[in-house]
């Protein structure tokens, strides 16, 4: 009865032996790949040649566009965003400032999430031009000083010991002229007003209004006669093309401490009108256009007609006084009506049955157009075995400016290969600006990779 278990448990014991057997010649295997190369003596000779902690960094390369180097022991050579904000300001982000309250610097400098405390000193210039370099990125050189961190709470020195932190006395700042230039080029359907009041001091001005926004239009691109060709428009809707500008700032309500009334500036390219009139034929016709009305009298009331399609049609609104009157509330506020009826042919009159107001829908598009000037780098994110099977990889590429990054999308694999080449220098990108993407059209180096300045071949 127990023969064919007795035969599966000798198959499971030389199994178990056949595999340790491998182990074992793995084993051995790998020790005889390992005597083969003779193991180097550890030297306790202090005499030795060996690279300097400075010089190791110095030689490391940098994977970001920031970086944190010696030049010599005590000198240092730093790439990141630079911030001078004041105290104020600062108390804001306790994390990140807590040294540099501690310490009272005169601003900091980020190095991919890590921070440095500055000390300009007393160069009024060198502060001045701190400040003028706020949020850009930079590249600082100064010296490693330590200074001891003032006491929390009283305490005698053999209580407490004191404390050092290192902070670095700044000499030199270049400017990496690292930017972004924007150009808005936007689409809008909207209300137009000729006459709109802007400011609290009376200032008249005219506007589009779409979407819940307010854009003042400048209109010297149609020539010295534009009030007289736009104001057939006034409180009606029309399409235009423009470019933005910077806001533009009127007078608020007299009240202390009250911010100015902003409204951003739109240079206007194009202007016309958005309201279009047809004529649909079929069993109910359809006229979309102006009511216009006449001091005599026909069908039994005050002259009304519709203009659409280069041709008029008289309306007979019959006894139905509701519909009359939605017409000419519709008119009164310049709208454009859909009227709907039957085709007289005895007078080419409309028997009106229904009259809607037609308002165009409101749109507002933007292209944003760009040119970025910034650090050229790849996305931190690993893309499989196939990665490795072509050249280059299917990385997706960054590029940072002053600390924020976009991601560049590219049109062929050609361009995408002419970038890949560029990884790690300084480029100017052109394109189109959506959200954080952008659409490459074009790419062009504009510095050379960055270096160090020479290390002296004697460190001190």
């Amino acid at each position: 009865m127990n023969r064919p278990y007795e035969g599966i448990a000798r198959k499971e014991i030389a199994m178990k032996k056949i595999v340790l057997l491998c182990f074992v010649l793995l084993g051995l295997v790998a020790a005889q790949q390992g005597s083969a190369q003779p193991a180097t003596p550890l030297s306790l000779d202090s005499n030795i040649d060996r690279p300097s902690p400075w010089e190791m960094e110095r030689i490391a390369p940098s994977p970001s566009p920031d970086f944190y180097r010696h030049i010599s022991k005590s000198v240092v050579e730093i790439r990141g965003v630079l911030d001078t904000r004041s105290l104020l300001a600062a108390h804001r982000y306790p994390i990140d400032y807590l040294h540099y309250l501690l310490n009272g610097g005169n601003g900091s400098i980020r190095v991919d999430n890590k921070v440095y405390t500055l000390d300009f000193g007393a160069d009024p210039d060198l502060h001045a031009q701190a400040r003028r370099l706020h949020g850009k990125r930079v590249r600082i050189s100064g010296t490693v000083a330590r200074r001891e961190l003032p006491r929390l709470m009283p305490a005698s020195s053999s209580q407490v010991p004191s404390q050092t932190a290192e902070i670095i006395v700044v000499t030199d700042i270049e400017d990496l002229n690292e930017y972004v230039r924007e150009t808005v080029d936007v689409d809008i359907q909207g209300r137009f007003h000729l006459d709109m009041l802007l400011g609290f001091d009376g200032t008249m001005g005219p506007v589009v209004l779409v979407q819940a926004k307010t854009f003042v239009l400048d209109f010297s691109n149609l020539g010295q006669d534009w009030h007289r060709f736009v104001q057939h428009f006034d409180g009606k809707s029309v399409r235009l093309k423009g470019r933005l500008c910077k806001m533009q700032s009127y007078i608020g309500p007299m009240i202390p401490e009250t911010q100015p009334v902003q409204y951003r500036l739109l240079h206007v390219s194009s202007f016309e009108a958005a309201e279009q009139t047809y004529v649909r034929h079929g069993d109910l016709m359809e006229i979309s256009g102006k009511l216009r009305y006449y001091r005599h009298i026909r069908f039994g009331r005050g002259a009304v007609d519709i203009e659409a399609a280069g041709k008029a049609y008289w309306l007979d609104f019959g006894g139905n006084d509701a519909l009359y009157k939605k017409a000419a509330e519709a008119t009164s506020a310049g709208h454009t009506v859909l009227v709907k009826g039957g085709l007289r042919k005895s007078d080419q009159a409309v028997v009106v049955h229904d009259v809607e107001v037609v308002r165009p829908p409101e749109h507002y598009r933007e292209t944003v157009t760009v040119e970025i000037c910034g650090f050229l780098q790849q996305a931190e994110r690993w893309g499989g075995v196939m990665e490795l099977c072509i050249y280059p990889p299917n990385r997706t590429l960054q590029v940072n400016v002053n600390g924020k990054v976009y991601t560049l999308q590219f049109s062929d694999r050609a361009r995408y290969v002419d970038a890949y080449e560029r990884v790690g220098t300084t480029v100017v990108v052109f394109g189109t600006l959506e959200r954080q993407t952008l659409h490459v059209s074009d790419m062009v180096s504009a510095l050379p990779p960055v270096c160090l300045r020479p290390v002296p071949d004697t460190l001190s």
